[in-house]
């Protein structure tokens, strides 16, 4: 493995003379090398974005379920306060739920972990992997942009002595499009982000908030510089701002506009040199457009096309930007790029590792936290064109003692390059980074996956402790008692349902009295296409049949081996023809729990009618009806504004019941034998496995080439000489048993056709027992009722206090978060 050392030494430019500026003539054996090479790194790379691309989705749902939780939260926040201050609480409960209804903090964590999950997924979700290079003015940046990129003066702009690139630009290759796209800031994406920051850092009391009142500002021409370090300077930029404004006032428009690359300079460069003389010397207006640009994208060939897969990302020269501009690059190497190159040049003012190398390092630093090591992340590049060796030497030196400690490479690699050389950049620099990023962007990934996997594992559990303590208060809760009105209430309940579930039981028990029509007509089909698949030679072929069977019985000396075979084969495929019932069974038992479920909806609808579709997660939190004094159960105003998941559709019959059991275990005195005899029912199946083939066994078990006659002795059924005629006699009688066994299999579903209707039949008396007889469901009903009276009879129960509906929605939530929780794995 090459070492960051040897790297070093390999692509440093020797003190003593210059760089080649043009690449040396190699043999066509180097050139193939190279060349397979550079397509082994590629196809790492791809590899790479493959892989993050695979995690997207579970990602993607991570930080839904955190925006769920988040909002759930507050939810609880608010139903613990209304449970507090319920008068039948105890005084001591009261205290311990006020103060339990406070998550404001955790929820703010949660926040700036979602932001941190976001901007992950936007890292994985890119299609390229970007390099970011940085580093002051007049280290030779924008020149090593136009090596990379083939691009000139007018894309990504050069100069001496004053800074010249004003916007960050991102760079990626196209083989077909050219050109760039421009984002233009709106009026008040100005002010705030642009303006703003100077008046702040001048010690203004009071920025203008809108782009007028910049405009008409002149108390900005009042301020005193000398209150603050640069003041002079961040004053004189602030005014020129102000004088030009209506040179670009009209490219404020907060929109993209798609530009020739050829026009593209003065939406990116500051003013020249000759331009600031004459607004210095005549009071000339300069336009100053790249003020009203937020960011600019640059589509173009690349001198060399092995790197599609990288972005170069342009971050402006620190120290010569606006107030609060090391945030913004900080925001840059965050969140939009996989490795920086710090751009460093030996000058006679700056042969050595300055305050300004410095802090771009420490932003760097600051940049990978503690994810990242910036040994994977970043590169230290001298700029150097072999004209000073001594300034050279000076500034490697400083590096090795200032940043390394004295060893190469101990905690950045440090590459050497003539930035005015293409060839040498492409050689000296993208060859040995893009090595190291195909061996190491996974590592990131992982790492940055890693850490926000425990940061979420922390939170989570922080949470399932907060509900515990939660649990402990509820049991300082008694339930409040219910007057003699939902005593009454309860019984009447429990003799509705018990009538109006009779009524199914009653259906069902008829149906299985008759001929059932439709399921006659199932069997029918079923049957008629057995015996289309029969008439087709057994689905290969009457000819191509006789020819097998001729053929094994040659090999074998006897039909009997492919008899045998062919009649195991012709028993499945029959059997599997009867399978087809398993459809008609499967609308039967839904409509059997369909019926139920509308059996129970005039009395118990109300459990999962009024509903609040919401977790995106199967939550019961939906069901939160019945709050206090018209409280709305939505999410309060400090949670999300995003949009939530959810349908407000009719729900199934099966969808009915599975609600109506999370409802009746999420009871504030759960209701579990209920629950059970709901589960029971959507549990319930009727299948051909389970109960047609039971019916038909006997019939198809007959196919079978040996048999045992009246007088119990073992015998063959199909013997045939082994000649055409013979093969022929056989399919023969073949087909007519098995047409007799096919015709004996319809008869037995036919004489049983009562047989599915009797089995949902009993299913729906079973469930009348189960649900309206069991032992202790009289004390569930009696808790069913306490715990949704108000959702059960609404406006019945005023005069109650709303306790229990507030202890209920309590648990409901607690319940929710800690499905959630339990979940929210990265």
């Amino acid at each position: 493995m090459t070492t960051p050392q040897a790297r070093e030494a390999q692509t440093k430019v020797p003190k003593q003379t210059a760089p080649q500026t043009t690449e040396p003539t190699r043999p066509a054996a180097d050139n193939h090398a190279a060349a397979r090479t550079a397509a082994r790194t590629e196809a790492r790379i791809a590899a790479v974005l493959a892989a993050r691309r695979a995690g997207l989705p579970h990602l993607a749902d991570a930080v839904d379920r955190w925006r769920h939780i988040a909002d759930s939260l507050a939810q609880l926040d608010a139903a613990l306060t209304a449970l507090s201050e319920q008068p039948a609480v105890p005084e001591p409960a009261k205290l311990i739920l006020s103060a339990l209804a406070d998550t404001g903090p955790v929820r703010a964590e949660i926040a700036a972990l979602r932001a941190d999950l976001r901007n992950l997924h936007a890292r994985l979700g890119r299609q390229t992997l970007n390099i970011g290079i940085c580093g002051r003015a007049r280290m030779g940046k924008s020149t090593f942009l136009q090596s990379a990129s083939g691009l000139g003066e007018e894309q990504v702009p050069t100069g001496s002595g004053l800074p010249v690139t004003a916007v960050r630009s991102r760079l990626y290759h196209s083989a077909t499009a050219t050109g760039a796209r421009v984002e233009r800031l709106s009026p008040d994406r100005f002010v705030t982000e642009v303006v703003r920051p100077y008046y702040l850092a001048l010690g203004h009391p009071q920025p203008p908030a809108t782009l007028d009142a910049f405009a008409a500002d002149d108390s900005i021409e009042r301020l005193d510089p000398q209150r603050v370090p640069d003041g002079t300077s961040l004053l004189d930029d602030l005014l020129k701002m102000r004088r030009s404004l209506p040179r670009y006032r009209e490219e404020l428009a907060g929109d993209v506009i798609d530009v020739e690359l050829d026009t593209l300079r003065r939406y990116v460069a500051y003013p020249t040199r000759e331009e600031l003389a004459a607004e210095r010397d005549s009071g000339a207006v300069l336009d100053r457009h790249y003020l009203a640009v937020g960011d600019v994208q640059i589509r173009c060939a690349f001198p060399r096309a092995d790197v599609a897969g990288i972005g170069l990302i342009d971050l402006p020269g620190l120290g010569e930007l606006a107030p609060e501009a090391e945030a913004h690059h900080l925001g840059g190497l965050e969140h939009e790029v996989d490795a920086a190159l710090i751009i460093v040049r030996p000058t006679d003012v700056s042969a050595f590792w300055d305050d300004s190398a410095k802090r771009a390092k420490q932003l760097i630093e600051r940049a990978c936290g503690d994810l990242l090591d910036p040994r994977d992340f970043a590169f230290i590049v001298i700029n150097d064109d072999g004209a000073r060796p001594d300034l050279y030497a000076a500034l490697r030196d400083s590096i090795l003692d200032r940043v390394n400690g004295g060893v190469d490479g101990r905690n950045y690699t440090v590459l050497t390059v003539d930035a005015k050389d293409p060839a040498a950049v492409g050689a000296q620099v993208l060859d040995p980074l893009l090595d190291h990023l195909a061996a190491h962007a996974g590592r990131m990934d992982a790492a940055l996956r890693r850490g926000h996997r425990d940061r979420a594992e922390q939170l989570a559990a922080r949470i399932r402790g907060h509900l515990g303590e939660i649990g402990e208060a509820l049991r300082r809760v008694p339930l409040a008692n219910s007057a003699r009105l939902l005593e009454s209430q309860s019984e009447t309940l429990h003799r509705q349902l018990a009538a109006a579930l009779k009524e199914v039981v009653d259906e069902y028990e008829r149906r299985a009295r008759e001929k059932d029509q439709d399921y006659q007509a199932k069997v029918e089909v079923a049957y008629l296409e057995v015996e289309a698949w029969r008439a087709r030679g057994f689905g290969v072929g009457e000819d191509a049949w006789r020819a097998n069977a001729l053929a094994e019985g040659k090999v074998r000396g006897n039909v009997g081996g492919f008899v045998i075979d062919e009649l195991n084969r012709i028993r499945v495929e029959m059997g599997a023809g009867f399978r087809r019932l398993d459809a008609y069974f499967a609308d039967r038992v839904a409509e059997l729990r369909g019926d139920v479920a509308a059996a129970l909806e005039v009395q118990l609808g109300g459990l999962w009618k009024r509903t609040i579709s919401g977790t995106g997660h199967g939550s019961s939190v939906e069901a939160l009806a019945g709050q206090p004094d018209g409280e709305s159960a939505g999410t309060p105003a400090e949670s999300s504004a995003e949009p939530a998941t959810g349908s407000s559709a009719e729900p199934t019959g099966d969808e009915a019941l599975r609600m109506l059991a999370e409802r009746l275990h999420d009871a504030a005195d759960p209701c579990r034998i209920l629950a059970r005899a709901v589960e029971d029912l959507l549990d319930l199946t009727l299948d051909y496995n389970s109960h047609v083939y039971p019916w038909i066994a006997q019939h198809l078990r007959k196919l079978n080439q040996e048999y045992t006659d009246d007088a119990g002795v073992r015998r063959t059924r199909f013997v045939v000489e082994l000649t055409e005629s013979g093969t022929e006699r056989l399919y023969q009688e073949i087909f007519k048993f098995t047409g007799e066994a096919s015709y004996a299999t319809r008869n037995a579903l036919l004489d049983g056709d009562t047989r599915p209707a009797q089995v949902l039949a009993a299913a729906a008396e079973y469930f009348a027992d189960a649900f309206l007889r069991s032992g202790g469901v009289r004390a569930e009903f009696g808790a069913l009722s306490r715990s949704y009276q108000d959702e059960l009879w609404p406006g019945l129960f005023a005069e109650l206090q709303p306790q229990n509906a507030n202890l209920t929605r309590v648990r409901l939530l607690a319940r929710t978060l800690a499905e959630l929780t339990e979940g929210a794995r990265l």
